[in-house]
């Protein structure tokens, strides 16, 4: 028996745009949740496992609350310990964009960064990622008129450099420390937080809590230590301070983008599993006189069900790809034009495999589970 060609496909037409939607809205929704995800934890991740970031744990994110200064030069006197570049994070307004200003030693910043760092003798000088200038229009040599978020008060930088590549940076303005922490309204004994780069085999992390003892008190203050190599946590004795408008500027975004996002995941699983029931039925009801000439040419309710659930499957994991690569699009689209944004970076998508596999499977299983509803209501079937 030929069922193909006893079936009106072009009554599928109407389901298929549907997948292709749904499975654009999953991948997009993907895109979105795990491009946030490393905004946060970027920092805290090294490929080569030799980095520690040291920062706040009564902060939600590494970009906020401070630590001292002085743990800096202690820092350098560890075993194992190759740089270690405090830094200040503070929020500015550039050409009308909000962004970061990451105040730096440059030369102990170069070697965390693993990159080379020139600066001709400019006293206000500034380097700009390659996103944010681009964005921005800006080239080597411009001058930027600068406003502090924290601070009322704008200055003039010139720009000696552009930070090329991915990551973070690529959204950010680099300049000197004690400049971040002007804007930051720290005195000059705080950071945000403290990057190490450590020899793994040299380092020992127990030397790190001989630098800043545990408390056996109420813990008010903790200094996470965040490193692949050596998971654990760095008690400080003694309080830190904090700016309560710099906590609530970026920590409520982060607070405010985590419920939109996960408002949008449970809009897409509902509107989807609506739109795919729907398009669902209204195939199965164009094909119900197909349908009863089947059963009436010999076919058991069992084979029709398992024909229907394989000839649904195979629709709904073809329609995936192309709602994945026009999620895909969709995203970049936007992100290339700095649309998506949390934390004063760009929200970019990733490549990896992940996206289409969660699109093709959550939109494959909603229409299956669709159609098995709707064969209930079918009794010839």
């Amino acid at each position: 028996m030929n069922i193909p060609k006893l079936l009106r496909w072009r009554s599928f037409t109407p389901l298929i745009i549907v997948l292709i939607a749904c499975s654009a809205a999953c991948s997009f929704t993907f895109f979105l949740t795990s491009a946030s995800l490393e905004v946060v934890e970027v920092p805290l991740r090294d490929p080569r496992g030799e980095l520690i970031v040291l920062f706040s744990s009564s902060s939600k994110v590494p970009q906020t609350g401070t630590i001292s200064l002085n743990l800096a030069e202690k820092l350098r006197s560890v075993k194992g310990v190759k740089a270690v570049s405090p830094e200040v994070l503070a929020p500015v307004e550039v050409e009308g964009r909000p962004a970061f200003l990451r105040g730096i030693y440059p030369f102990e910043f170069a070697v965390i960064e693993d990159m080379r760092i020139d600066l001709p003798g400019e006293k206000d000088w500034v380097l700009v990622g390659s996103k944010l200038g681009k964005m921005l229009g800006v080239r080597e040599g411009d001058v930027l008129q600068i406003k502090g978020l924290i601070v009322n008060k704008t200055i003039s930088l010139k720009v000696v450099g552009i930070i090329e590549g991915p990551g973070l940076l690529s959204d950010e303005l680099v300049a000197s420390l004690a400049l971040g922490q002007e804007l930051r309204a720290l005195s000059k004994d705080q950071v945000t937080l403290i990057r190490v780069r450590v020899d793994p085999i040299a380092f020992k992390p127990e030397d790190l809590e001989e630098l800043v003892p545990t408390s056996s008190s109420r813990q008010s203050l903790l200094e996470k230590f965040a490193t692949l190599l050596h998971p654990a946590s760095v008690k400080a004795s003694q309080p830190l301070s904090y700016i309560s408008s710099t906590e609530s500027l970026v920590e409520k975004e982060v607070g405010t983008s985590k419920i939109l996002i996960w408002s949008l995941v449970l809009v897409v699983v509902f509107s989807s599993s609506l739109a795919v029931y729907n398009g669902v039925e209204w195939v199965l009801e164009e094909m119900r006189v197909t349908l009863s000439l089947l059963r009436a040419l010999g076919l058991t309710q069992v084979q029709m069900k398992i024909w229907l659930l394989l000839l649904f499957a195979l629709i709904s994991v073809l329609s995936g790809p192309a709602g994945y690569l026009t999620g895909y699009l969709l995203f970049k689209f936007l992100s290339d034009r700095g649309m998506l944004r949390l934390m004063f970076h760009t929200l970019a998508p990733s490549t990896g495999i992940d996206a289409l596999i969660t699109s093709m499977v959550a939109v494959a299983s909603i229409t299956l589970v669709s159609l098995t509803v709707n064969l209930r209501s079918y009794q010839e079937v």
